[in-house]
């Protein structure tokens, strides 16, 4: 399948006032990739956690705020973050307008162990 359509992505929730769209992924014959795009609400964010493979995120609208290892960073449109295996990060948006994202994995199966 080498397009994929806004309606063929597998829609989820992953923290109240985050939707996020997975687009490549294992269903759709994917070998060792995830992608996909999320919205953050103003006010909402991730929980602090952390993941078992690498993870790429671009905002692509709005501004986010995003903690890795406990520093905290503000990320335009087109601005990236990577975070390496294990350390411990969440995207915040602390702005009025809603921030998409978009979050690239080097696997089809990703771990979200939270920090507590």
């Amino acid at each position: 399948m080498p397009i994929i359509r806004h309606h063929d992505a597998y829609a989820w929730q992953p923290n109240p006032g985050v939707e996020a769209l997975d687009f490549v992924r294992g269903e759709i014959g994917a070998k060792s990739l995830l992608t996909g795009v999320a919205t953050i609400e103003p006010g909402a964010g991730l929980v602090l956690h952390t993941h078992d493979c690498e993870e790429s995120v671009t905002v692509i609208e709005g501004e986010a705020t995003v903690e890795i290892d406990g520093t905290f960073y503000q990320l335009h449109p087109y601005e990236t973050s990577y975070v390496p295996p294990g350390v411990p990060h969440r995207f915040l948006n602390r702005s009025d307008r809603p921030v998409k994202i978009l979050y690239v994995y080097p696997a089809i199966k990703v771990a979200r162990i939270p920090v507590s």
